[in-house]
């Protein structure tokens, strides 16, 4: 039940950063201004209650086993939750993997606090409780529920006490997991518009890039070449994506290789018996549509989505433009779902 009820509480305190930093965004305090405007309201709150300050390394050894009321636990529980929110929707740096520990402990308190009148013989383990809660609500926020373990048992060396955390935290984190889906990390990453599930996605989900993808021989055509030239160098169906190029190999536009034998509807009857010498800049499209050599896979199909083209060019960079390459959708989908599934037989011992 207290891991439950980390896991619930680990969720609200997630959800609060977000809705903060969310307001401060649709604010009008410009940004250099906020981290003011937060520490003022964190330091409003410490003149009231300085345990909301820092980090909470003493206010965790303070309310380990302090006498004190439920009334006040609650109000240090929420005034700290707060008081990390706004630090971080604010804009200042830092997480909150200690402050998910003194909130565990508050909320450990005030859950034995409440079952004491229905179990009097919960009285006297009031750290108990603290200890596990600080560890079940820091799995919630944080992940790493073997990590918490340990750390109970660094700093107990009770190892009856490990093995109550190790299924606390197994319950806050399938909570999380269940309402919530990720850690507050992983939150952070797809607030961002990282598509990871979890702390295995971030290494490998930036080294499968357009360059490590891409296609070296690519079938290409000068900007100003004639059609008549275009249609003698690929006939039909040698090639389902053709590359037009400008000066120093700088990309010009994709060119569908269809449209080089549509006939052009301005034109006239012998005109269209004998094409006049149009170039091929003519049919170029998604001339600003282009991958970097160091996109990830993520941004890449994001940007074939925009596009709605079947093969985008990679270039060096986007100031000269030069043609380091080219891919197709499709294989930037198989080589991303390939990943996934060896990723998974990894994560699974397969």
């Amino acid at each position: 039940l207290l891991g439950s009820a980390c896991g619930l509480v680990g969720i609200v305190v997630m959800r609060a950063a977000a809705f903060v930093e969310a307001g401060f965004r649709r604010s009008r305090i410009p940004a250099y201004l906020r981290p003011a405007f937060g520490g003022l309201v964190v330091g409003g709150l410490a003149i009231w209650i300085p345990s909301v300050f820092s980090a909470g390394h003493g206010a965790i050894n303070l309310y380990l086993g302090m006498d004190t009321s439920l009334g006040l636990l609650a109000v240090v529980l929420v005034a700290k939750a707060l008081a990390s929110s706004v630090s971080i929707g604010s804009g200042f740096r830092g997480g909150l993997f200690f402050a998910s520990l003194l909130l565990g402990v508050l909320t450990g308190r005030l859950f034995i606090g409440l079952l004491t009148p229905f179990f009097p013989n919960l009285v006297g383990h009031e750290t108990l409780f603290a200890l596990v809660g600080m560890s079940s609500l820091a799995v919630s926020i944080v992940g790493g529920p073997m990590t918490m373990a340990l750390l109970a048992l660094e700093m107990t060396g009770n190892l009856k006490l490990t093995l109550a955390v190790m299924g606390a935290a197994g319950a806050a984190s399938l909570v999380t997991r269940r309402l919530f889906g990720f850690s507050f990390a992983t939150w952070r990453f797809h607030l961002r518009g990282e598509s990871i599930r979890g702390a295995y996605d971030v290494g490998w989900i930036r080294d499968l890039t357009a360059g490590s993808m891409m296609r070296l021989e690519v079938p290409k055509i000068e900007a100003d070449a004639p059609i008549a030239e275009a249609r003698l160098k690929y006939p039909p169906g040698s090639t389902n994506y053709l590359v037009a190029v400008g000066p120093n190999e700088a990309y010009a536009g994709m060119v569908p290789p269809g449209a080089l034998y549509e006939p052009d509807p301005g034109l006239d009857e012998q005109a269209v018996a004998e094409p006049a010498p149009r170039t091929v800049r003519h049919l170029l499209r998604n001339a600003d549509k282009m991958l970097l050599s160091n996109m990830s896979v993520r941004d890449t199909l994001k940007l074939f989505d925009e596009a709605e083209s079947e093969a985008l060019p990679v270039v060096a960079d986007r100031e000269s433009r030069r043609l380091v390459g080219i891919l197709s959708e499709a294989h930037a989908i198989k080589r991303y779902s390939e990943e996934v599934s060896r990723r998974n037989r990894e994560l699974t011992g397969e």
